[in-house]
């Protein structure tokens, strides 16, 4: 929904039936607007009308609407990835992503469990899953769980970190030292490296090379053999 939509449907899911009048003056939107917004919602089947007394009100049809927009989305998303897949162009020269903020590092996170394969995780401490994403990083580990993707990770050993992982299936991990703790960590998945900077605004830089991504793996393959068990 467009947001004068998403502020009319709101106020009229608090309000029950109600005019167009009630309606603006829950959302705060202009008269004119919020009938718009209201004509709109009804052309959608989120929103049904009645006349009563000479005045038309407004009733939201429930929440089943708004869960069969949301599947009319997938299936169309869905039938549009086969033809839209072929015409994206081969890179033979790295191919670097940028991604900003909690939307973009869930976005590296689905991107991983897309690849379906070992995971490498070198120089971390969990922030994702303790402070920046701690309910959508459980959400994630249990689809990684489901979906049988194992994971080899080097952390930072400062106090909290094992508690998180403690549990985890698929999960092997062999601690660094704390004095080389950083913010900054790094991630292997199929032909792809993601450099990760935990801050106030996350930030991963991903690079899709396979000459850079077997390097990074070898590199692994002797911290991980040097660190404790």
């Amino acid at each position: 929904m467009r947001d004068k939509e998403a502020r009319a449907y709101l106020a009229l899911l608090r309000l029950g039936e109600a005019s167009a009048g009630a309606v603006s003056r829950q959302s705060g939107i202009h008269p004119r607007s919020t009938y718009d917004a209201l004509e709109s919602l009804v052309s959608r089947g989120l929103v049904t009308f009645a006349e009563k007394d000479g005045v038309r009100v407004f009733a939201a049809c429930g929440l089943d609407g708004i869960m069969g927009l949301v599947e009319e989305k997938r299936s169309l998303a869905e039938a549009l990835l086969p033809l839209l897949e072929p015409q994206l162009k081969a890179h033979d020269a790295p191919l670097v992503r940028v991604f900003r903020g909690k939307p973009g590092m869930r976005a590296v996170f689905e991107d991983l469990l897309k690849e379906g394969k070992q995971l490498y995780f070198y120089g971390g401490a969990m922030q994702g899953f303790r402070f920046y994403l701690r309910d959508y990083c459980r959400l994630w580990n249990a689809r990684r769980e489901k979906l049988g993707i194992p994971v080899k990770f080097v952390f930072i050993d400062v106090p909290g970190v094992r508690a998180v992982f403690k549990s985890f299936k698929l999960w092997s991990a062999r601690p660094l030292p704390e004095k080389l703790y950083s913010s900054v960590a790094w991630w292997l998945y199929g032909d792809k490296m993601a450099l990760v900077f935990w801050s106030e605004e996350p930030l991963a830089i991903t690079i899709q090379n396979v000459e850079l991504a077997k390097s990074y793996r070898n590199f692994f393959g002797l911290v991980w053999r040097a660190a404790r068990r």
